[in-house]
C-alpha cells in the first residue's frame, strides 16, 4: 500500500443548507436496522440491479467512488449507482436528509455538526482521510510524507512565514465554521497567536486563488490544483493544517439517512461493501483515482497527474473520529459532545 496519501481535500462549505431543514437539537440515535446476512467477499446476485443515488462533487477526495464505478465494484454488488453532482458538502447532507439521494459524501466536521444539530444521518462507510502514522512521518521528514492535500499559502511579499504571523491578517477559507476554518484556527493557536484576531473571509477555491493573485488577501486555505497555482505565483506554504490538526484518521465519510438505512438494509450493506472495495483499490492504484476523477471533471488526465490522492479507509477508525469530534467541541464548532460510536453503523467498523 502506498502510504504517501494524506488528508482529503473535503469541501466542508458550511451547513446552512443542511441545518435549515431541521431545528437545532440534541443528537439523534443512529439507525437501528437489523443485521443483514450479506458477505462482501461473496456477493449474492440480484435479478435486476438495484438503483441507488449518491450525492458528491467531482474532486480527488471522492475519486475512490469514480474509480470503483469504472472497475465495476458497484455492479459486482448488484448496484446501479447514479452520482448526482452537488455544489458542496452542505448540499450533499441536505440531499441525503431530504431523501433526494440515498447516499452522500460528508466531511467529518460537517457530519458531526449535522449530528449535533439533530440531523438523523449515520455513517455507512468511512472514506478519505489521513493515513495512519502520517503526522509522525511528516514531523520526521520521511519521504512521501512532507506534503498533504490542504495547505495554508501566504501571499508573496506578505512577510508571513508561519501561522503565528496571520494574527490580524485576512485569510480566505473555504467554509464558515467548517473544516477549513477549524484547522486554520487550530494551527494559528498552536503557533501561539490568537486565532480570533484573524479576519476569515469565505471564498470558493477558484475565487480565493484570484483574490490571492490580486493581493486582496494575505493567505489562503486551498487544495490542488489551486495550491500548485498559488505556489507558482510566488506563494509560500506555511502550514499543512489538516495533518497538523488531526494527525491521522478518516476526515470524511459516506452517509445515509436513518430512514433509508432502516428501510433498505440490504441495499446499504451492498453499498458499504462496494465502497470498502473501492477504497482498497484506490489506495493501491492512485493513478486510477486521478484518471477517473479527471473524467468526472471533464478535464484532461494530465490536469490531475500530480494531484495528491488521499488515503481511503476501508474500516472506520473510531479513535480518529472521536479525536476530530473532541477538537470541534474544544473550539466550539459543536455544542454537545458527539457520541461518535452511536452514528457509525457496525458494518462500517469491519470489512465484510
Amino acid at each position: 500500500m502506498n502510504k504517501s496519501r494524506s488528508l482529503a481535500a473535503a469541501l466542508a462549505l458550511g451547513l446552512s443548507g443542511a441545518l435549515a431543514l431541521t431545528g437545532c437539537g440534541s443528537q439523534e440515535p443512529a439507525a437501528s436496522a437489523a443485521p443483514v446476512d450479506y458477505d462482501c467477499a461473496n456477493p449474492s446476485p440480484v435479478g435486476q440491479p438495484i438503483p441507488v443515488t449518491f450525492a458528491a462533487n467531482a474532486i480527488v477526495s471522492n475519486g475512490a467512488v469514480y474509480a470503483g464505478l469504472k472497475e465495476g465494484f458497484f455492479k459486482e454488488h448488484g448496484l446501479e449507482i447514479e452520482i448526482q453532482p452537488v455544489a458542496n458538502v452542505s448540499a450533499a447532507i441536505s440531499s441525503v436528509q431530504g431523501g433526494t439521494t440515498d447516499f452522500g459524501f460528508a466531511t467529518s466536521v460537517s457530519l458531526f455538526q449535522a449530528v449535533d444539530s439533530g440531523v438523523p444521518i449515520s455513517v455507512v462507510a468511512p472514506f478519505a482521510g489521513i493515513a495512519p502514522n502520517y503526522y509522525e512521518n511528516m514531523k520526521n521528514g520521511v519521504k512521501g510524507y512532507t506534503t498533504e492535500v490542504t495547505a495554508l499559502v501566504a501571499a508573496p511579499g506578505s512577510g508571513i512565514k508561519s501561522p503565528a504571523d496571520l494574527a490580524g491578517r485576512t485569510v480566505a477559507v473555504a467554509d464558515a465554521r467548517g473544516q477549513s476554518e477549524l484547522t486554520t484556527r487550530f494551527v494559528i493557536n498552536e503557533a501561539g497567536a490568537d486565532a480570533d484576531s484573524v479576519n476569515y473571509t469565505v471564498m470558493a477555491f477558484p475565487d480565493s486563488l484570484n483574490a490571492f493573485k490580486a493581493g486582496q488577501v494575505d493567505a489562503i486555505f486551498t487544495v490542488d490544483p489551486f495550491l500548485s497555482q498559488a505556489v507558482a505565483a510566488g506563494g509560500e506554504v506555511i502550514s499543512w493544517p489538516g495533518v497538523e490538526t488531526f494527525h491521522e484518521g478518516p476526515t470524511s465519510a459516506i452517509i445515509s439517512s436513518n430512514k433509508f438505512i432502516e428501510s433498505a438494509p440490504q441495499t446499504v450493506a451492498r453499498f458499504t461493501c462496494a465502497i470498502q472495495e473501492s477504497n482498497e483499490f484506490a489506495n493501491e492504484n492512485p493513478d486510477a483515482v486521478r484518471e477517473a476523477t479527471a473524467v468526472a471533471q471533464g478535464v484532461e488526465a494530465a490536469t490531475l497527474a500530480t494531484a495528491t490522492v488521499p488515503y481511503f479507509y476501508s474500516t472506520a477508525d473510531l479513535a480518529g473520529f472521536e479525536r476530530f469530534a473532541g477538537i470541534m467541541h474544544d473550539f466550539g464548532f459543536v455544542t454537545n459532545e458527539v457520541d461518535v460510536q452511536s452514528v457509525v453503523l457496525p458494518r462500517a467498523l469491519s470489512n465484510g
